[in-house]
């Protein structure tokens, strides 16, 4: 999909300042801490069918949206005389359904449950959003690259429980917020390096609040740091495994 490889690069631009790459370099990052999904081969087609979940019993029938669409079978008189016989029907008449992109959905690809989704890859439960790759639960958002459970945001990496903000990078769990990177539980903040549990402040690397010049210059330096050994790994420590000591790129 060329619209969302150029996407991830325009969030690049945006994030980290430069490009890092093509975005299928950089699926296994993206996709590890999304919950997995599953993916089958229809009953009716044989074509692939992608699910929300991996949750389903691997030996269940499947079906995708478009197949089973106005071609449900009802179910024989006889078969509902008695509980057994109504049960043994519906087992053969049954199958899971994936592939559910409803709405206003379209160039939707690998996909289960988007509502109103534009130009979404291997992303799953979404409900209104456009240029989402590598993601769950997404609400109302664009340019979200391998986030979890978020709404109302624009430009996220590596996020997760982000509401209302944009423009962040490996954060976690903050609202109202702007240019947050490595940061965990802020509050309508805005240009943070690895700070956390801040309210109404801007301007602070580990904690610790600089002058705005000097704040940019260090900014600039960590950005291109981390662009570099994102170009050269094509993956980075995330922030609890930064706090735990843990280096993935040894």
């Amino acid at each position: 999909m060329e619209k969302i490889d150029e996407a991830f690069r325009s969030a690049c631009r945006v994030l980290l300042g430069e490009e890092i790459g093509e975005l299928y370099q950089f699926k296994d990052y993206l996709l590890s801490m999304v919950p997995k999904s599953m993916r089958v081969k229809s009953s009716v087609s044989g074509k692939d069918i992608c699910l929300s979940r991996d949750y389903y019993c691997k030996n269940a029938e499947f079906a995708s949206l478009e197949e089973i669409t106005g071609n449900s079978q009802k179910i024989s008189i006889d078969d509902i005389k008695d509980i057994d016989a109504l049960l043994c029907s519906l087992k053969e008449n049954m199958s899971y359904c994936g592939n559910n992109n409803i709405g206003n959905s379209r160039d939707v690809v690998d996909s289960d449950s988007c509502q109103d989704g534009i130009c979404i890859l291997n992303t799953h439960q979404v409900l209104g959003g456009k240029f989402i790759a590598y993601s769950h639960g997404i609400r109302r958002g664009e340019y979200i690259f391998g986030s979890v459970w978020s709404g109302e945001n624009s430009f996220l990496m590596r996020c997760q429980g982000m509401f209302f903000s944009k423009n962040c990078y490996e954060s976690y769990l903050s609202t109202k917020s702007r240019n947050l990177y490595f940061s965990f539980n802020c509050r309508s903040c805005s240009e943070m390096f690895f700070s956390f549990n801040q309210v109404s402040k801007q301007f602070m690397i580990g904690n610790v609040s600089l002058p705005k010049e000097r704040y940019h210059t260090l900014k600039k330096k960590l950005l291109s740091e981390l662009a570099e050994k994102l170009k050269r790994n094509k993956k980075f420590p995330s922030l609890f495994e930064l706090c735990s000591g843990v280096d993935n790129n040894e």
